[in-house]
This record gives C-alpha cells, sequence and structure tokens, in this order.
C-alpha cells in the first residue's frame, strides 16, 4: 500500500513555474477584505490535471533511470 496524496506532495515545483499554481486567498473567509496571493510549491493532490502530470513524471524519471 501507498500515500497516494503524499506522493504528491513530494513533487516540488521549480520556482519558475510556481506562478503557473497561483491562488487567491481570503483570510477567515472575508470577501471584502483584499485576498492574500499565493503560489504552490508542490504538485497539486485532487486536481483534474494531477494525475497526467504525476504519470508523465514517473515516465521521465524511469527514461532519466536508464
Amino acid at each position: 500500500m501507498c500515500d497516494i496524496e503524499s506522493m504528491f506532495y513530494k513533487v516540488y515545483v521549480k520556482r519558475e513555474f510556481s506562478d503557473l499554481l497561483r491562488f487567491f486567498w481570503w483570510e477567515g473567509g472575508d470577501l471584502p477584505k483584499s485576498p492574500v496571493e499565493y503560489r504552490m510549491t508542490v504538485q497539486l493532490f485532487g486536481a483534474t490535471s494531477s494525475p497526467g502530470c504525476k504519470i508523465f513524471l514517473l515516465a521521465h524519471l524511469e527514461e532519466l533511470s536508464k
């Protein structure tokens, strides 16, 4: 058995690509306040694209190990 969720979180995103994983957060859910901008530094778990990204990464790592 393995922990699929933590498998995603062990894949770090290069700083140059972190803008692609940018999101906004309203502290305390208070929408009248200005949002805080964050960037993911690890691969997302649960996004529609996550399984495809992980399969690509695993194939790439396999090629590197040959």
